[in-house]
């Protein structure tokens, strides 16, 4: 495995489904009322890809952190900035010494992503994508952490053993309560690791079993295609099914690796291109969408329009264009000043 694979278009497809997913489900409410289970989807993907890097670009586990840094906390912190410009609010309309203090702790708890506190604050909008950054960070550092010490253990035991006590701990122990602690760790940790660990055995699967791979290819598509249309029933149910979903999504992900050029022929170009942009650019997009929505809101009350109609949604998708836009290229411009302080 000296030779890193080209890209697999039909990931970044996935992704792009994946997005659409949590936008719409922040921006237009009910439309998708589990649109926010598309974060798992981007979870699994990252396993995916850490994995294909340990596979065909090995490297310590220091780097890959520092690249993951980089590549996340850049435009996280960028739109940590733009979201504390938006409730600007908070700090210069007051009346005495106390009102400014609350302010000021109120803008405290949005940069330091109190989730908990933030949600008391009215700022829960500011949180979208804190958890999922920290995360991809912190939980890939760990699983590449297990690959370089031995990967044969990693994936042969300690991934599933993840997976297992992972998935138990979300449906048994937390009972759908988010906000409980275990062994010191919260909810989404076990939520990104069970996850990113299943991304991880399904691309070590892929590349090291191919042969087996491509003679189970009809079985892989059929359960594919029924993982597909159960994930999109659950996606617009109103009902609770989280917990299969992590059944489904590695089917899915396993019959888009193998049908590149299925999925080629049945998406027109445009429908490609768009879910490829989407996909791409995922990440600005997961980040930018939560302190627009919350900046549009603030203007809107403002002015006593209704936060509602086509007026408001159209403001909505258009900022968020505009801002993810900006939050891209100003994260390149901050990458490469950074570049002079990568490790050699």
């Amino acid at each position: 495995m000296e030779k890193f694979v080209s890209r697999n278009p039909a990931i970044d497809w996935l992704k792009g489904v994946g997005i659409v997913c949590i936008v719409v489900y922040h921006v237009s409410v009910g439309v998708i009322p589990r649109g926010y289970l598309g974060v798992e989807l981007f979870f699994m993907i990252s396993g995916f890809f850490l994995m294909e890097s340990w596979l065909y670009r090995p490297t310590t586990t220091v780097r890959y952190t520092w690249s993951r840094i980089k590549r996340y906390a850049i435009p996280y912190i960028l739109t940590l900035v733009g979201a504390c410009l938006t409730r600007f609010d908070l700090l210069f309309h007051f009346k005495d010494l106390d009102s400014f203090l609350e302010g000021y702790t109120r803008l405290f708890q949005i940069f330091t992503m109190s989730q908990a506190m933030g949600a008391q604050a009215g700022c829960e909008q500011f949180f979208i994508g804190s958890w999922f950054i920290g995360e991809l960070i912190l939980v890939g550092g760990l699983l590449y952490g297990m690959l370089e010490f031995n990967h044969k253990l990693s994936v042969y035991v300690l991934f599933p053993c993840l997976v297992f006590v992972s998935y138990n701990l979300l449906y048994n122990e937390f009972d759908g309560n988010k906000w409980t602690v275990i062994w010191g760790l919260p909810y989404e940790f076990y939520r990104a690791l069970c996850c990113m660990a299943l991304g991880a055995l399904i691309s070590y699967c892929h590349n090291t079993y191919a042969e087996a791979f491509s003679r189970r290819a009809k079985f892989i598509n059929c359960m594919g295609v029924l993982a597909l249309s159960l994930y999109l029933c659950i996606l617009f149910s109103r009902g609770s099914y989280d917990k299969y979903v992590f059944i489904l999504l590695p089917w899915i992900l396993a019959a888009t690796i193998i049908n590149e050029s299925v999925l080629k022929k049945c998406l027109t170009k445009l429908g490609r291109g768009i879910l490829t942009i989407l996909g791409k650019y995922s990440l600005y997009l997961l980040l930018a969408h939560g302190p627009v929505l919350t900046g549009v809101k603030f203007l809107f009350g403002r002015a006593g329009v209704s936060a509602q109609g086509l007026c408001y949604t159209a403001t909505v998708y258009t900022s968020i264009i505009v801002f993810t836009v900006a939050l891209y290229f100003c994260s390149r411009k901050v990458e490469l000043l950074l570049k002079r302080y990568e490790f050699k």
